[in-house]
């Protein structure tokens, strides 16, 4: 082969090569935002673990109910005594 052509497939190699290396690092970096992609999904549909903050505020409300109800109770009887 002529000394042009040799040159001209050298730089269609080194093209190609050049090309395939970026094919690689992109594919490489579509796995890895596939990944993070797979992670944030998960923690976004993950149950958030049950806290103690939620306990007591419900025991909080339960006792004010529970404190409602028997003030109620009182302020029925002291009615019923002033009749």
């Amino acid at each position: 082969m002529s000394e042009s052509v040799t040159e001209r497939l050298q730089g269609l190699r080194e093209g190609f090569m050049a090309l395939t290396e970026a094919l690689r690092i992109m594919l490489d970096n579509q796995r890895l935002h596939g990944e993070m992609l797979q992670r944030i999904l998960a923690a976004v549909t993950e149950e958030p673990p049950e806290s103690n903050l939620e306990k007591l505020l419900a025991a909080l409300v339960a006792a004010d109910r529970a404190h409602a109800e028997k003030l109620d109770q009182v302020l029925s009887a002291v009615a019923d005594t002033a009749r």
